[in-house]
């Protein structure tokens, strides 16, 4: 089953009142009149409307994109392969549509980037490797197919670490501060976000990969709940831990882009049958919500910065109605979350069964040596502790469960990443610059989970995240967009792009 939403609700969403905060002066004095008038820093939501009144056409929004690229690309690099002529041909072709008036879908013209984990029909898709250079798909993956029968136009390929295994997706920059790198391994989509060169990208979570450049990028993600949406013509990082997802610096931006890719696909043998119902594209009551924080481990040993910007997060969501409790973690917390755990065992061994095949052809000398070392690791990985593992992440799983019901829980809430990023290096040796090790409760237990924009620490965004239970990706969304409507980052640019004028 589709998630369900009218033209009528997106085209109100857009117009949706900020509210203010107490809590974020400096995000309020921060904002620009040049947030209204360049097209390239329009939320997706208003970008639908301005389509529709007439106000905007999408060959004006596609080129203002493309400049911005020009501008910003050259410091960024966050993209692989460019396609600005796609980009720009569906954007003549919806603006053809709507002057016949005949219906130029929902995403008519609308320039999208996608993470080059994603199989694109006659454009290469290389998973940011040399070992797949030369790999051309000759179908769409079902996500980007059912953005492009809205009318998306296919931007380019954005950068990934190679295979997605690592969180600092070099050579790409951080927008708010270039030295730094911008997370990953969706660091690409990431920045090119937040440096606002598209209003959408896509990206993949397997232990955070969706959530953290979300968090250091200023932008809004949700990793959904495991097999809400299809995962068909995307290359593995390990399966039973990996979602897909679009990206947009708007929560209400991503619930709709949600709405229009989450539904069973039966090409994916992981879809799920299970739909998520109606989302959220305006803030809903918070009055009925319980936000459980976490005693352990989910707040400890995080930088100042970002602990000051995620209470401040909590205290805004009570401020809107909901309640926020302590919680307990699992009794299996500290042997789930260890270092070099269940998670870690899992990726190690589910990748390397993954590129048994590669690594053993004519293009392994394509892998990078960090990642050939990293594959070999997990042909340590035996069966009986892989087993063990999947057993533990069922414990866990339902000990999670237990805690919601028992404290009558929506979501639980905790910052998305405990530090900044670090440099970015040019080199692919550096395969981790943002910790994770927060990030790996939703993958672990397929619940759904997003990160909300909440403040700054100093001059860099921080996110809070939230984890809900599976299938009710609805209502997490729903506390989302309404911190997110509350806090407004989306109408923020970095220095970066304040400089371009």
């Amino acid at each position: 089953m589709r998630p369900t939403l009218t033209r009528r609700a997106v085209l109100r969403a857009g117009g949706v009142a900020v509210a203010t905060s107490p809590f974020i002066p400096a995000v309020r004095a921060a904002a620009t009149d040049a947030h209204a008038t360049n097209p390239a820093d329009l939320s997706l939501l208003e970008i639908i409307g301005e389509l529709d009144a007439g106000q905007l056409s999408a060959v004006e929004l596609t080129e203002a994109c493309v400049a911005r690229i020009d501008a910003l690309e050259p410091t960024l690099h966050a993209f692989i392969t460019r396609t600005d002529d796609r980009a720009v041909a569906a954007a003549e072709a919806a603006d053809q549509r709507r002057t016949r008036g005949d219906d130029p879908g929902l995403f008519g013209g609308i320039p999208v980037g996608l993470k080059d984990l994603y199989y694109t029909e006659g454009v290469a898709t290389t998973a940011g490797s040399r070992v797949l250079a030369d790999f051309v798909p000759d179908f769409d993956a079902t996500l980007w197919a059912r953005l492009a029968d809205e009318g998306a136009g296919l931007a380019g390929k954005l950068n990934t670490h190679e295979f997605a295994y690592g969180t600092s997706t070099p050579p790409t920059r951080n927008p708010w501060d270039p030295a730094r790198n911008p997370g990953g391994s969706s660091g690409g989509s990431g920045a090119a976000l937040g440096a606002r060169m598209l209003p959408v990208a896509t990206g993949s979570d397997t232990g955070g990969s969706l959530r953290l450049p979300a968090a250091v990028n200023g932008i809004c993600a949700i990793r959904p709940t495991y097999g809400a949406v299809s995962r068909r013509g995307i290359i593995a990082l390990a399966w039973s831990l990996d979602t897909v997802a679009p990206m947009a610096r708007r929560m209400a931006d991503v619930s709709l882009l949600l709405a229009a890719v989450a539904g069973h696909d039966p090409d994916d043998p992981t879809s799920a049958r299970t739909g998520l119902g109606e989302l959220p594209v305006t803030p809903p009551s918070l009055a009925d919500i319980r936000v459980g924080v976490p005693d352990e481990y989910f707040w400890d040993d995080v930088e100042p910065g970002i602990e000051t910007a995620c209470r401040e997060g909590l205290a805004l969501l009570e401020q809107l109605g909901a309640e926020v409790v302590e919680v307990p973690v699992p009794a299996v917390n500290d042997e789930v979350m260890g270092t070099f755990g269940p998670f870690e065992r899992t990726v190690f061994a589910e990748a390397t069964s993954y590129h048994r095949g590669l690594v053993r052809s004519e293009r392994a000398a394509g892998y990078s040596p960090e990642i050939l070392a990293l594959l070999a690791d997990g042909e340590t990985i035996t069966a009986a502790d892989y087993l063990d593992d999947q057993r533990l992440r069922s414990v866990y799983s339902r000990q999670w469960r237990e805690i919601f019901a028992e404290h009558g829980l929506a979501a639980i809430a905790h910052p998305t990443t405990p530090a900044q990023p670090l440099p970015q290096v040019p080199s692919q040796s550096f395969l981790f610059g943002v910790p994770f090790r927060l990030m790996r409760l939703a993958p672990m237990c397929g619940f759904p989970s997003l990160s909300v924009p909440v403040g700054f620490d100093g001059a860099l965004p921080v996110g809070l995240c939230l984890t809900g239970l599976p299938f009710d990706d609805a209502r997490l969304l729903g506390i989302g967009v309404a911190v997110d409507e509350e806090v407004a980052l989306w109408k923020v640019r970095p220095p970066l792009v304040e400089d371009l004028g």
